[in-house]
């Protein structure tokens, strides 16, 4: 019964943070972040400035209890072919590949990737893979999607983490972020909290 229960957290920053995450100061990325993986979030976040500050606040508070923490970069590793058959393109995605051969057993890993391709044939949904992932030895790993505090979910991020808690067997959840001139309540935790366990009941069918 815990796994079907969307656990959903508020987390506050500060405006004066965001400032200094726009301005190129990036000392919000955890010490455990991989090179390449920090390089890559540096690069996209000059692009465009307030990218990432969200899952950077996120997995600072909690990176230290972890053995690695990860940016997802909307990596189709669920159910793109390439990942399915264990050869996804580019270095950071590899080392990411990697990473889930480590930390999830291979047939778990497995199940979870033929279930969502098998979720997209019956309901035409792709499920997403959450913004992070804070790295432990099964089944302690942590994937969380970062939201704003009443920003809505795309078509299959709901999906994505319930598809994770079923089959992988690891914690999900969302995080609502606030600044401290906003008041940490948000209209869409309930609707978010019924929708995912309606998916992950519905996973009971397949």
């Amino acid at each position: 019964m815990e796994n079907e229960v969307l656990d959903v957290q508020y987390l506050q920053y500060l405006s004066s943070d965001l400032d200094k995450w726009k301005n190129g100061d990036y000392s919000f990325i955890p010490d455990n972040v991989s090179d390449l993986d920090r390089i890559t979030v540096q690069k996209k976040a000059s692009e465009r400035n307030s990218r990432y500050f969200g899952e950077c606040i996120v997995l600072k508070k909690y990176s230290d209890q972890f053995i690695k923490a990860r940016y997802t970069h909307s990596f189709h590793w669920l159910y793109n072919d390439s990942w399915f058959d264990g050869n996804p393109k580019g270095q950071l995605q590899q080392e990411f590949n990697f990473d889930l051969e480590d930390f999830f057993p291979a047939t778990k890993l497995r199940i979870a990737q033929l279930k969502a391709r098998e979720y997209i044939k019956k309901y035409g949904i792709k499920p997403s893979s959450p913004d992070a992932w804070l790295i432990a030895k099964y089944p302690n790993s942590w994937f969380i999607e970062v939201k704003k505090l009443n920003e809505e979910h795309r078509k299959g991020q709901i999906h994505g983490l319930a598809i994770i808690a079923k089959y992988l067997k690891c914690k999900v959840s969302v995080f609502r972020l606030y600044s401290e001139t906003e008041i940490p309540k948000s209209r869409l935790i309930e609707f978010d909290k019924k929708e995912f366990q309606e998916i992950y009941q519905s996973l009971n069918n397949f």
